[in-house]
């Protein structure tokens, strides 16, 4: 009777300790970002470039490489934390308020070069640090913007 004791004590144990070593191996948690902002104005002309955006803020943002002082008229430029930009992730634009046209993303690297032109959703690569929302004809608009890891 005594051995059965023991031996249920000593699995007991041992199968806390498993436990206990496959908890210290859990993936932590998704790496996420939200941002909210608001413009102006849209710039019905975005829709028709393919290279980049043509509005005040787009314009301002590049050449400068830093918020632009125009931030919030025609569109708004959201800078995304090292921890963001150094995964690939998915990210999402919602208006806040009502607009009868979607939001668009352009994507811009480091160094403020263009890496990719988007939709209200899109995943982004690696080395992705700022998001430029917009939108086409649109007015007082203030929306969400979501960015969470993909692994």
């Amino acid at each position: 009777m005594r051995k059965a004791v023991v031996l249920v004590i000593a699995v007991t144990l041992l199968a806390g300790a498993s436990v206990g070593a496959a908890s210290a191996k859990e993936t932590p948690p998704l790496k996420s970002f939200e941002a909210s902002g608001s413009f102006l104005v849209g710039d019905p002309i975005e829709a028709w470039v393919i290279d980049g955006r043509t509005g005040v803020t787009a314009r301002h943002f590049t050449a400068s490489c830093a918020i632009p002082l125009s931030q919030g008229f025609d569109g708004f430029v959201v800078e995304l934390p090292d921890e963001i930009a150094g995964v690939p992730f998915r990210g999402r634009v919602t208006p806040s308020t009502y607009t009868p046209y979607g939001l668009s993303m352009t994507s811009y690297n480091a160094k403020c070069k263009l890496t990719g032109l988007y939709g209200d959703k899109a995943t982004f690569a690696t080395g992705t640090k700022y998001i430029l929302v917009t939108g086409w004809l649109s007015t007082l608009v203030a929306f969400n913007f979501t960015a969470i890891e993909i692994r």
